[in-house]
């Protein structure tokens, strides 16, 4: 077996990155990004990572670094499959916005046009408050003393009602309890993360295709970007390709991190793929996946009362070296950064959760201020 240092040294070379005419300066700066991998590998004790980074339409970098299993010392490579965590809100960003080229679905309209059963209190919410985390909606079920009974109780009985053996409560009885929920505040008003947004998305999907989530996503959206590999799915779920955990060091010593996920969870979470896979995703963005009104507006930041949220549709918005980015953090070791302006992206995806590493803005800085390294 390789050693972590040997399996680190094998899998850290890749294709050179080309930004440029001179080829003397790209190596460089592909020379650095290695660097840069290592040195935040070896800072935050990251086992092992997967990099890849589009530039104009193509990809120009994919690289894997250290260990994707530190037990039987199995070095990290361009397919192994990651855990997105919160990344995966950028695909239902993007899902939602196909619906919306088609005429299939409006964002500016109330939800209750798409589910029926939302109150009257919930008028004011529209689809792209959902996206937005702007609804006003609580951020979970925690507030319905009734839906914890049943899910303890369920869960103890291991009660399933999906094929997947994931999820204790039908579509049906979940929304029951969801649209129970009272507004914490206007819609639009405030920006307060949350997941029960996304749980509401997946059921409008759902309605106005007529299909499960995660068929609509796989057969228009992940099959037709060619993303082999991609799989929605928990640490239960057996993912090819993917270590069935991600690892912690939360107390300290390294360990085994279970990510647990619902189906319902799925448009929040729960999508699983590799580093190259997700570039195909900005490959087609940067074509015409998306009409570029579309495309704008889902990075366009939300308004609010009070100071603007750095979120849009599903994606966060800020800046690196004075551009703007968009993109995603994911469990604190999946990171993509986006900046439209130089048709620049870097996606960055760890088997460290909570490293906290955000390596997508670092290599983007690295890449726009060659310089300064």
């Amino acid at each position: 077996m390789l050693s972590a240092s040997a399996a680190f040294a094998a899998t850290a070379c890749s294709p050179r990155i080309s930004l440029g005419p001179e080829p003397v300066a790209a190596k460089q700066i592909a020379d650095d990004i290695d660097r840069l991998i290592s040195d935040a590998m070896r800072q935050y004790k990251i086992p092992g990572l997967s990099l890849a980074i589009v530039k104009s339409g193509r990809v120009t970098k994919a690289a894997a670094y250290g260990l994707t299993d530190t037990e039987f010392e199995i070095p990290a490579t361009d397919s192994t499959v990651y855990q997105l965590a919160s990344v995966s809100k950028i695909f239902t960003s993007v899902g939602v916005m196909l619906l919306a080229a088609r005429g299939q679905l409006n964002i500016d309209s109330p939800i209750s046009d798409y589910i029926k059963e939302a109150p009257e209190s919930w008028s004011g919410i529209r689809v792209h408050h959902l996206l937005e985390h702007t609804s006003g909606l609580p951020g979970s079920l925690e507030g319905i003393p009734e839906f914890a009974v049943q899910e303890r109780e369920r869960s103890d009985q291991e009660k399933f009602v999906d094929a997947a053996k994931l999820d204790y409560f039908t579509t049906a009885e979940r929304l029951a309890y969801v649209v129970r929920l009272p507004l914490t505040t206007v819609p639009g008003e405030k920006w307060s993360y949350n997941q029960i947004g996304y749980i509401l998305t997946g059921i409008i999907i759902e309605r106005v295709t007529g299909l499960p989530f995660e068929d609509y996503m796989r057969e228009r959206v992940l099959t037709p970007l060619g993303m082999a590999s991609a799989r929605y799915g928990d640490s239960r779920v057996v993912v090819p390709g993917r270590r069935q955990v991600a690892y912690t060091r939360q107390y300290g010593p390294l360990q085994n991190w279970l990510w647990p996920y619902s189906t319902s969870d799925y448009p929040a979470a729960g999508l699983n793929t590799t580093a190259r896979d997700v570039a195909k995703l900005f490959v087609a963005l940067d074509g015409d996946l998306l009409p570029a009104n579309l495309r704008d507006r889902m990075w366009t930041q939300a308004t609010t009362a009070s100071t603007p949220p750095r979120y849009a549709l599903g994606w966060t918005v800020g800046t690196v070296a004075g551009r703007k980015v968009v993109g995603h953090e994911g469990g604190g070791c999946s990171w993509v950064g986006h900046v439209p302006s130089e048709r620049l992206t870097a996606i960055v995806l760890c088997n460290l959760a909570g490293s906290g590493a955000d390596l997508s803005n670092k290599v983007l800085l690295r890449l726009l201020n060659p310089d300064a390294g």
